[in-house]
């Protein structure tokens, strides 16, 4: 498995469906949305406060995600995420 440094990142647009299948294609990984920030918490770069309150702003702005507005740290925990 290549080391950090030799994988591609990149920022995918387009509908989920086509978007992963394209990135999946090329060999690199997809994360969704909700991952990212919840690696941001548990690398230490930001804070739990800062997560929730930024995930309960994208919800309320029209996100759709699997959780109510305020529940982002339980939803991760519950899902392995943090």
């Amino acid at each position: 498995m290549p080391g950090r440094a030799e994988r591609p990142y990149g920022l995918g647009c387009g509908t989920a469906r086509a978007r992963s299948a394209t990135v999946r294609r090329h060999g690199a990984e997809v994360w969704g949305s909700l991952r990212v920030v919840a690696e941001s918490v548990a690398d230490g770069r930001t804070t739990e406060y800062v997560a929730s309150t930024f995930v309960d702003a994208l919800i309320l702005s029209g996100m759709r995600y699997p959780f109510p507005p305020g529940r982002f740290l339980t939803w991760s925990k519950r899902n392995g995420l943090l």
